[in-house]
């Protein structure tokens, strides 16, 4: 193909783009999240929230199907043929949020304002997922036909670990690269953090206060781990440094033993969580962990006797580590219809808090984090801007008419 054909095609993808742009309709978009966060859907009760965006696809022409995760809750999907098929690009958000508490003003949710749209979830994570579906949209209002498929999938249960992600994953979502529509204040996001959430256990033998020395106290010995666990979290921030995220963390979040106050207590629990870096693996920090055990045994404790598990539900969903290289066609494609979209350069970046592109990534497809809204969204009466809500549906849109274009080869170049 001669530069000047590709030229005009890059002029005639220009011009298309711009159309489709200018033709977002800020009020749309707006309304849609205003509908969207009335419908209450916490955690483990989403199947309301999905049965509304079902029946709105449906009637704006995007074909949508529901998928059960479990019980009453359900994944959203909408998929797009491409004129070839050969590639696909995806875009996720999540419908589950978290409770309202008593200090909100009811009377806000899906209040509509020049500058904002009021209401839980707004935010986190129900403006990004109304900004795809309205893109996709305009897309189709447009008659625009794209070469590659567009796959949009609203979640439930990202929350308690990505549960609605790993159900597409089970049953063998696919696609060539991702976009998780998460809170970002509309930066990019490359990279995160990971979550490892452990319980550490120690036994003793109970006694009378009076006869303590016939007892082993399972606090203290705690006590002791707590120490080397600290000490641990300190080895960290000089052997593991991130040029972004930093340094590893460890938090001592919850323990309780002990049944009486005069008695020696034989059992003590220790909730921990660590924050971890890309680079290292679930498997070397547990034995990193097992070993402080065996060192305390050695040197100091003979009789301890402690163990660690996963806390609950942790093991079945691991919310792992992401890394996409900054210079891949994935971003390098954000960054451009960022560009054309607000005239600025955005800011490229990473985060400590975990999201489901690491599951997608982990199961071979390649996904960054972008999305409208503030980051620390968990504030009383919750609120989205609509000028950012309006900028991420013009990119999310300008995405869908030129990433389509690309080849599968194209798409995941860099990565």
């Amino acid at each position: 193909m001669s530069r000047q054909i590709q030229s005009k095609i890059s002029d005639s993808k220009k011009v298309l783009s711009h159309k489709l742009t200018e033709k977002i309709d800020r009020n749309e978009v707006s309304k849609l999240l205003s509908d969207l966060v009335k419908v209450p859907s916490v955690t483990g009760s989403e199947g309301d929230a999905a049965r509304f965006l079902k029946e709105w696809c449906d009637k704006n022409g995007l074909p949508c199907e529901l998928q059960q995760v479990s019980g009453d809750r359900y994944n959203v999907i909408v998929k797009i043929q491409g004129s070839t098929g050969k590639s696909t690009i995806h875009f996720d958000g999540h419908i589950d949020t978290y409770p309202m508490t008593d200090e909100w003003n009811k009377s806000l949710v899906g209040k509509i304002t020049r500058e904002r749209i009021y209401g839980i979830g707004s935010v986190d994570d129900k403006g990004g997922t109304v900004a795809m579906l309205v893109a996709a949209k305009s897309i189709m209002n447009l008659g625009i036909e794209t070469e590659g498929n567009i796959i949009l999938t609203a979640v439930p249960g990202h929350l308690e670990g990505g549960s609605g992600v790993r159900k597409l994953v089970e049953k063998g979502f696919k696609a060539d690269v991702g976009i998780v529509c998460e809170p970002t204040t509309m930066k990019i996001i490359t990279c995160h953090m990971a979550s490892l959430y452990f319980e550490i256990v120690t036994k003793g033998v109970p006694a009378l206060d009076t006869y303590k020395e016939n007892g082993v106290n399972a606090i203290l010995h705690m006590t002791r781990i707590i120490s080397e666990l600290q000490r641990l979290e300190k080895s960290y921030q000089k052997k593991y440094r991130h040029p972004i995220l930093g340094v590893p963390l460890v938090n001592i979040g919850k323990i309780n033993g002990g049944f009486r106050h005069n008695i020696v207590p034989d059992e003590c629990r220790l909730a921990f969580s660590i924050r971890y870096l890309p680079g290292q693996t679930i498997e070397g920090i547990k034995k990193e962990i097992q070993e402080i055990f065996a060192k305390l045994k050695k040197d100091d404790i003979p009789d301890l006797e402690a163990s660690i598990s996963y806390l609950k539900g942790w093991y079945d969903w691991p919310r792992l580590p992401l890394e996409i290289p900054r210079d891949s066609q994935l971003v390098k494609s954000v960054v451009h219809a960022y560009e054309t979209t607000t005239g600025d350069k955005p800011v490229i970046t990473g985060e400590k808090y975990w999201t489901d592109a690491s599951i997608f990534t982990a199961a071979n497809v390649p996904s960054i984090v972008f999305g409208p809204g503030n980051d620390e969204c968990y504030w009383i009466d919750e609120y989205m801007e609509t000028s950012q809500l309006l900028n991420a549906t013009k990119i999310y849109a300008m995405l869908m008419s030129e990433m389509t274009s690309m080849s599968p080869t194209e798409l995941r170049k860099g990565i």
